[in-house]
């Protein structure tokens, strides 16, 4: 994908986040705070067309920086994300009852990535295969795939 549309693209960017959730859920939180870090510095090229998605990553990156025991940082993303979601839903939420559900929910749905697709080419095919962002990880990355 990356090849396609570039580095830069506000759906590689989308791709990105999926990719740094997997991380988180598989225990790997340097890499998915380093995916989140460079969905956060595209995104905030125009912080008022992207606020959803800022918000999204800097809550995911906030409880990301929690489970690694980096209390301070955690709680400045914590509160950055919830101010933007409070912006955004015209709400008074505090941190503690926002969930990653919340954030979801303010994000255009077509940003929440659930499919990631690869094309293999060949001389004589192409073949598209859908991916769930589930699976998505390193290993395929490492195989030669790019997204």
């Amino acid at each position: 994908m990356r090849a396609t549309v570039g580095e830069k693209d506000f759906y590689t960017t989308s791709v990105a986040h999926k990719i740094a959730e997997h991380f988180s859920r598989m225990g790997r939180s340097e890499e998915a705070i380093s995916m989140l870090n460079g969905a956060l510095s595209i995104w905030s090229v125009d912080p008022i067309a992207h606020k959803n998605e800022i918000a999204r990553s800097t809550f995911i990156k906030g409880k990301v920086l929690e489970t690694t025991g980096k209390m301070q940082k955690a709680s400045i993303n914590l509160k950055v994300a919830c101010r933007l979601s409070n912006e955004i839903a015209e709400e008074d939420r505090d941190v503690k009852s926002l969930a990653t559900k919340d954030f979801d929910g303010i994000v255009a749905f077509w940003t929440r990535v659930d499919w990631v697709y690869f094309i293999l080419s060949t001389d004589s095919m192409q073949l598209i295969i859908p991916i769930t962002s589930v699976i998505v990880n390193a290993s395929l990355v490492a195989r030669g795939l790019h997204l």
